[in-house]
């Protein structure tokens, strides 16, 4: 593994995307509705009174005992938003992963590229990472903002809960190693197909039972601690390695390039 060729292809893929700057504007447009989702969740339960919550027979987790009602409402809903924050990056990368060897083969600058001494696992690997960071950083910067969202329009306290160490592995452990395992797989897709539309809607199939692992923690199949979300994070790594040993076996260089043209 060549790091300058790794990171030849990655700012080639940087370059590229500024092109298409379209790109980069749909990938902001649901992390901006997920942080519209937080500010409105919070204003409903705002116009709430903890006595209308006790006359509708609301009774708080053992682990918010004491806290007010109201704010406990907030914490719970909190809760819930933030899957939603760690879940939704993993979406993100489809749309540059499943662009990025199709877009090449309809500018017909994939053959030249792929005549280079750059290895498959390089060009994987720089290809990924190029649509990878975007969505990590937008990620990131979605959560910034939910939390300031919460620290304005919560009850007192409140901004804590969504701060406690569960939701700070999630979002800087399983958030990127999420968003690895869809850029690689969109990759690999990318690499298969023949259009972008395909590839898209085939990666974002394969990317489903992600989403439906978070289904199940929001409807309380699966109870989220500190240890399961770490070893979610041991588990995603693993998955992640695996997948981009996969991409690179299966890339089919010789049949991109009798397709290409």
């Amino acid at each position: 593994m060549n790091g300058a060729r790794v990171r030849a292809v990655v700012e080639r893929e940087v370059l590229d995307l500024r092109r298409n700057k379209m790109v980069l504007v749909s990938m902001l447009l649901l992390p901006l509705l997920m942080v519209a989702i937080v500010a409105a969740s919070l204003l409903a339960v705002g116009g709430m009174l903890s006595g209308e919550l006790a006359a509708k027979g609301f009774v708080p987790p053992p682990e918010l005992a004491g806290v007010d009602l109201r704010a406990a409402v907030a914490v719970l809903i909190n809760d819930q938003n933030m899957l939603y924050l760690i879940l939704t990056p993993t979406l993100l990368p489809v749309v540059i992963g499943a662009y990025s060897i199709i877009g090449e083969k309809e500018a017909k600058s994939l053959e030249p590229l792929l005549a280079t001494p750059l290895r498959t696992g390089e060009l994987v690997l720089g290809k990924a990472v190029a649509a990878l960071v975007p969505a990590v950083v937008i990620g990131l910067v979605q959560f910034a903002l939910a939390i300031g969202t919460i620290a304005l329009l919560s009850p007192p306290g409140v901004v804590e809960h969504a701060l406690r160490p569960l939701w700070i592995v999630g979002i800087f452990g399983a958030m990127p190693l999420l968003a690895a395992l869809s850029t690689l797989l969109a990759v690999v897709v990318s690499a298969r197909v023949a259009d972008v539309r395909t590839a898209q809607a085939i990666a974002s199939l394969v990317i489903l039972p992600v989403v439906a692992t978070g289904v199940a923690v929001l409807v309380g199949q699966i109870y989220l601690t500190v240890g399961v979300m770490a070893v979610a994070c041991a588990v995603l790594a693993a998955l992640d390695v695996g997948v981009w040993w996969l991409a690179v076996r299966t890339f089919g260089r010789e049949s991109i390039l009798s397709r290409v043209g």
